[in-house]
């Protein structure tokens, strides 16, 4: 997950150098921002597959179970 840390660090320092010269990304700037942006969603999305992938899935319990039982007198 340090990898997407890294490219995100790299489009936040592209996106301050473009506010510090006051101009606009050119258009293959801007594709390679969103390219970089894509790869980094779709890295976590996969990430994010593979660890639901791996977790053991536990049943829910029925409602009947949650009902407190009436106390007897």
């Amino acid at each position: 997950m340090l990898g997407y840390l890294i490219v995100s660090e790299t489009v936040f320092g592209v996106i301050f150098a473009l506010m510090v010269e006051r101009r606009t990304p050119t258009l293959m700037e801007v594709l390679g921002l969103a390219a970089l942006m894509v790869g980094v969603l779709l890295g976590i999305r996969a990430v994010a597959k593979a660890n639901a992938a791996l977790e053991p899935r536990t049943p829910v319990p029925s409602q009947e179970a949650n009902i407190a039982c009436p106390r007897q007198q």
